[in-house]
């Protein structure tokens, strides 16, 4: 990108942020209630399930721990063309949410193990919601049917899985095997959790962020015309928790509803830049993630025409509870982090003014 190319883009980026700022000085009290909606989510469902496991993940990679865990599933590790040691990585994204997949492999690229293009070729097929949020967000609040949102979550794995299978042939991943044994400290646990709790109030940030833009981009497709389930899912582009909000049973649009799910909206992606931090290209990421999205709701096709009933028929009525225990948990959680990362930044600046 030239240098004229590149003030160009910057130009238009700032108009669109001041107009943005405008917009919420003329209209606050729509871009508030987003906040407020966002802030819930992530007190009542993103804290509580992300953050123990993005602690814990990291202490495993960090520790070597993730080699000998892999090892027992080679020969899957063959069959998706990936080294051995790196199938836990792979496991772990496409189970337990969208940015686990990220955060794993910047910290191999950190420790050595793996280079920036590898890295950036791996995380093409380490990206997926997990089936925890697919089975209740989208299938009982939405279908009334874990099966349905099994279904989804299976379309997109699966979509990953062939994903994997050709672009790891075609390009290999150069992993750093060197012989390394399991060590764990309580300074790699310290470096675990602030890493863990750092994400955390980014995502969390960018989530809340994105929340602001729903109830505009509301007004404007309700502008055009456009309403109901097409508008959630053109919302779902944005802020993908949006799926939840499909109304009447669409079984019919559940290819839409794998494709969005497998692209994972523009907050998830801007989540995955706060993490990755420039340690590697996001380009390829990109690219594959439209091929994905595409090959997941054909996936997904295929198998609603062949088992569609069976998801249909197992659709009852949902009760929709929100747990507010988790308010004052979350509430504690989240300050701890904050303290924590101000800390060692604090100690960090000490370190750098002594110096």
């Amino acid at each position: 990108m030239t240098k004229i190319d590149a003030d160009k883009k910057t130009a238009i980026l700032s108009m669109l942020f001041a107009a943005y700022a405008v917009l919420l000085i003329a209209d606050p009290s729509a871009a508030a209630e987003g906040v407020k909606t966002s802030l819930l989510r992530c007190i009542n469902v993103i804290v509580p399930s992300l953050f123990a496991f993005m602690a814990v993940s990291a202490l495993i990679v960090k520790s070597g721990a993730y080699i000998y865990i892999s090892k027992l599933f080679s020969p899957l590790s063959r069959i998706i063309g990936l080294p051995k040691e790196l199938f836990f990585v792979f496991f772990t994204a496409n189970t337990a949410g969208y940015p686990l997949g990220a955060s794993m492999i910047k910290t191999l690229v950190d420790n050595g193990r793996l280079d920036k293009k590898s890295a950036a070729r791996l995380l093409c097929c380490c990206f997926n919601g997990g089936p925890a949020f697919f089975c209740s967000a989208v299938g009982l609040t939405v279908f009334s049917s874990q099966r349905a949102g099994m279904l989804i979550y299976c379309s997109i794995l699966i979509s990953n899985i062939i994903l994997a299978a050709l672009l790891n042939r075609l390009f290999p991943i150069k992993y750093s095997a060197s012989e390394q044994k399991a060590h764990f400290d309580a300074q790699m646990l310290d470096e675990s959790v602030s890493a863990a709790g750092e994400s955390m109030l980014k995502i969390c940030a960018m989530i809340m962020l994105f929340g602001t833009f729903i109830p505009y981009a509301d007004r404007i497709t309700a502008m055009l015309g456009i309403k109901g389930n097409a508008a959630c899912l053109i919302s779902s582009v944005i802020e993908i928790s949006n799926l939840s909000r499909l109304e009447g049973y669409p079984f019919r649009l559940l290819p839409a509803v794998s494709a969005a799910g497998s692209f994972g909206g523009i907050c998830i992606l801007m989540q995955l830049v706060s993490i990755i931090r420039s340690g590697f290209s996001m380009k390829p990421f990109m690219a594959a993630r439209v091929v994905s999205a595409l090959l997941s709701a054909l996936v997904c096709s295929v198998l609603y025409r062949h088992f569609g009933n069976f998801y249909v028929s197992a659709s009852t009525p949902a009760k929709v509870i929100v747990n507010f225990n988790n308010f004052l948990p979350s509430i504690c959680l989240i300050m701890m982090i904050f303290l924590s990362v101000l800390k060692k930044r604090v100690a960090f600046s000490k370190q750098v003014c002594y110096n």
